[in-house]
């Protein structure tokens, strides 16, 4: 939902509900397929490249964290919605 609408948060923020049932079954896919909601992706940090493997891991982050839509953390938003 709309943070600022609804819920009276400041503007430029989403939040969603994904029931464990439905972020742990394995049919679910990602919203994105980027390196943000690959395993071991972790905010700023880059995932490591392997110039044998060329792409991203294939195992998602577990839990909601696999709908991700990825960006970058605005650091004074975040907490007024915490």
């Amino acid at each position: 939902c709309s943070v600022h609408k609804w819920l009276f948060g400041p503007y430029g923020l989403s939040l969603v509900y994904a029931s464990a049932d439905w972020s742990n079954n394995e049919l679910s896919e990602p919203l994105v397929h980027d390196e943000h909601t690959r395993l071991g992706a972790d905010g700023d940090t880059p995932l490591a490249f392997d110039a044998q493997k060329p792409g991203y891991l294939e195992d998602f982050q577990p839990g909601s964290k696999l709908f991700d839509a990825g960006g970058r953390v605005n650091p004074i938003l975040v907490p007024m919605v915490e």
